[in-house]
């Protein structure tokens, strides 16, 4: 009897830390973040990030920010009216496991933003609504470089990034200190 009570026991504690560890939320990719704000809103938003590693009138960029076990690179770009069109996430993993992470990352945003479509090998979209106005949220894969990007954009943005136009000329590196930011 003792001997059934303690399978009992240890079997309910496996199933309990495991709805624990199913049910645990990744932080969002762009939480806080609209399509539309201002250069001094993103400021505010991530002033715990301290000061970008380069801001100028059109373009922030914030390094070695940590992102759910990973690090990176958060930029973002604004139109000639200082409204923000860009937002991108830029990813090198730790582990040379790159294919791997993005399809963990195409699950997570399928899980937080629905279907998603794929439109290369490497790159997959999902096109949302915010604020009445369509966006898309872009993953994709430099099997290359071995580095991933989650992109939130324009419709604009999106078909020049599509069509494989330049958006950015920053070049960025990471240099692996994060200094306790993080993405969320």
């Amino acid at each position: 009897m003792k001997k059934s009570i303690a399978r009992i026991a240890i079997f309910l504690c496996i199933i309990l830390l495991f709805s624990m560890t199913a049910c645990q939320k990744e932080t969002p990719y762009f939480k806080e973040i609209q399509l539309g704000m201002s250069r001094d809103e993103i400021l505010e938003i991530k002033k715990e990030w301290g000061d970008p590693q380069v801001s100028k009138e059109d373009y922030i960029l914030y390094q070695d920010i940590e992102f759910n076990d990973l690090i990176g690179e958060v930029d973002y770009t604004f139109d000639e009216d200082g409204k923000l069109i860009q937002s991108n996430i830029s990813i090198v993993p730790a582990e040379k496991e790159s294919s791997k992470v993005y399809e963990k990352l195409v699950q997570e945003l399928s899980r937080e933003y629905g279907e998603a479509t794929k439109l290369y090998e490497s790159t997959t979209m999902w096109k949302t609504e915010r604020n009445g106005e369509d966006s898309y949220i872009l993953c994709m894969h430099d099997s290359t470089n071995k580095n991933l990007s989650i992109i939130l954009c324009t419709p604009e943005v999106y078909d020049g990034i599509i069509n494989f136009e330049p958006t950015i000329t920053e070049p960025y590196t990471f240099n692996g200190n994060t200094n306790g930011r993080t993405l969320g």
